[in-house]
């Protein structure tokens, strides 16, 4: 993704340059193909820029309204855009020129500070707004950007980056010890603080509001606010949890670079490519996919009913899309102390599951190398929009099954055991309980979260 950063001066000072090119250089991997600067006495804003859609290569941010009443950056991959074209009334003639930015523009012309509501998708944002004299910023719904700030009495500053702000003279480098022993546990960060005392988080969902007087956080979005839909059928309910995952997956294919995905031998990464798949088949594309596969033979490792190597289901699903040309990855030559300095260096912080960033650290390399955009590994959240999950599951995976005449195994299938866990204690099971041809068959139907 590309990058966003300001600071705001509430004391009637300039802002210097200097301190928004500090900021600029922590984060310049983050935006290879462009980057710019805007200061307005007590108010800088930036933006480095990744061309990862075919509308990117015209963004240029950070960049006036076209009312000139505010001032925007943003790092965005809209996924409602024909929705929005509908609501924003767009003329048919710009949409394909129209990009995400011009998009969130439009719609905080429309709405303010509701806006966020209004498309799903990857983004942050930031509006000065020169009549209101307030910076409005936003984080998109389920937090697949980042967003770090930090303030005191008279000063404000913003970045997708906490090495960006720790950049800043004024940001203290004080460690929050109790964020880090969290994280040393595998407490999930749903809060504001980091592990820096003073650098705090805006959680996904949330937006805030930045003044001289004043600084207001809160929540625009709860899950439990989706609405719900009620089906005649357990099938009306499948059909409709496809259409709406198939969409998902579209929605990612839009890349300004060949599209690239990581696949394991789970359903959830399985399903994934095998609907990417099926997308690029029908405009005559392959999809390149990386999978990680052990040096050693796991079977005494992971233990009998289990397997360490996901290689078989892996070809299977490759056979069953026909159009999918898998990358084994081995990362002979990524020590696990590599994969933990290289994904700091990317996320400023330690994360949990240390032992994978290995084989992580290898395929983002060959994507590189490659050329590919790796993006569908996002998360593929419109699938929120399966509403009443909790209470149907059950019953669609029973449809599912249904649908797929599957027979039943006289003995206990194996279970599908993923080697990127620390240790078995603490490893997450997908019941297949199916043979790898019919797992690849049912990888096509559904995800299943791991």
């Amino acid at each position: 993704m590309s990058a966003i950063f300001g600071i705001l001066d509430m004391s009637g000072a300039d802002v210097e340059p200097q301190s928004l090119n500090s900021m600029r250089q922590e984060m310049a991997t983050w935006g290879p193909d462009r980057s710019a600067i805007w200061i307005d006495r007590g108010i800088g804003l930036g933006q480095l820029l990744l061309f990862n859609t075919p509308e990117a290569v015209r963004e240029k941010l950070p960049r006036e309204g076209s009312d000139g009443s505010f001032m925007l950056t943003a790092e965005a991959r809209i996924n409602n855009r024909e929705d929005l074209f509908r609501e924003l009334n767009v003329d048919p003639g710009e949409r394909s020129e129209l990009t995400d930015s011009q998009l969130i523009e439009r719609a905080y012309l429309r709405w303010g500070c509701t806006c966020p509501d209004h498309f799903p998708g990857d983004w942050s944002f930031a509006i000065w707004d020169r009549r209101d004299q307030k910076l409005f910023l936003a984080r998109d719904h389920h937090g697949n950007t980042s967003f770090y700030y930090y303030q005191d009495a008279d000063y404000f500053a913003f970045a997708s980056s906490k090495a960006a702000l720790l950049a800043l003279p004024r940001v203290p480098r004080r460690l929050n010890e109790l964020r880090i022993s969290q994280t040393l546990v595998s407490w999930s960060a749903h809060g504001p603080e980091t592990e820096y005392s003073g650098v705090m988080r805006l959680p996904p969902a949330h937006a805030m509001v930045v003044t001289r007087d004043k600084v207001d956080v809160w929540r625009y979005w709860y899950l439990k606010e989706t609405p719900e839909v009620r089906l005649k059928s357990d099938d009306d309910y499948v059909e409709r949890f496809l259409e709406i995952y198939t969409e998902a997956v579209r929605f990612r294919l839009r890349s300004h670079f060949p599209v690239a995905a990581s696949l394991s031998g789970g359903l959830d990464s399985g399903s994934v490519c095998a609907l990417a798949a099926r997308e690029l088949r029908a405009e005559g594309q392959r999809l390149a996919v990386y999978s990680f596969v052990p040096i050693f033979d796991t079977r005494e490792v992971v233990g009998p009913g289990r397997f360490g190597d996901e290689s078989a289901y892996i070809s299977v699903t490759s056979r069953q899309a026909g159009n999918i040309d898998v990358n084994y990855i081995e990362a002979r030559d990524v020590t696990p102390l590599d994969g933990v300095h290289e994904m700091l260096a990317a996320h400023d912080a330690a994360g949990h599951a240390a032992v994978n960033y290995f084989w992580i650290a290898e395929i983002l390399q060959s994507c590189t190398a490659t050329g590919s955009w790796n993006s569908l590994d996002r998360s593929v959240w419109e699938c929120q929009r399966f509403v009443d999950w909790a209470k149907g599951f059950t019953r669609f995976l029973r449809s599912t099954a249904r649908r797929l005449y599957l027979p039943r195994a006289e003995t206990q299938p194996p279970t599908c055991y993923c080697p990127r866990m620390a240790s078995p204690s603490r490893s997450r099971e997908t019941s297949a309980g199916c043979t790898p041809q019919q797992f690849s068959t049912m990888a096509c139907l559904f995800g299943h979260s791991s």
